[in-house]
């Protein structure tokens, strides 16, 4: 089991879901794998991210630094919940 941290992020986003600004980010799961993940309005969890939705993020959202992400939504794992444990390369389980 690999526990995500902010470390594992390579992309931070902002993310216009439904007419409301959301944070979304990129992170590595292990050396050859990334996923996407979201917290949609109301979620108490991020939510992995179909692929369509990173394509969307990179063509529409509003690629932020850590610092801005920061300044906006606030820290992950503090302002911000954990991200899901990774459960294995391919199997694309979160919990």
């Amino acid at each position: 089991v690999k526990i995500l941290t902010e470390e594992d992020v390579t992309h931070y986003f902002l993310w216009d879901e439904y007419n409301e600004l959301r944070p979304a980010v990129v992170a590595n799961i292990n050396d050859t794998h990334c996923r996407g993940f979201h917290l949609p309005e109301g979620s108490i969890n991020w939510w992995v991210a179909d692929p369509v939705f990173i394509l969307d993020w990179f063509f529409w959202g509003e690629l932020l630094t850590r610092e801005e992400f920061k300044e906006t939504f606030g820290k992950i794992g503090v302002d911000l919940p954990e991200f899901p444990s990774w459960f294995g390369e391919n199997n694309g389980r979160v919990h």
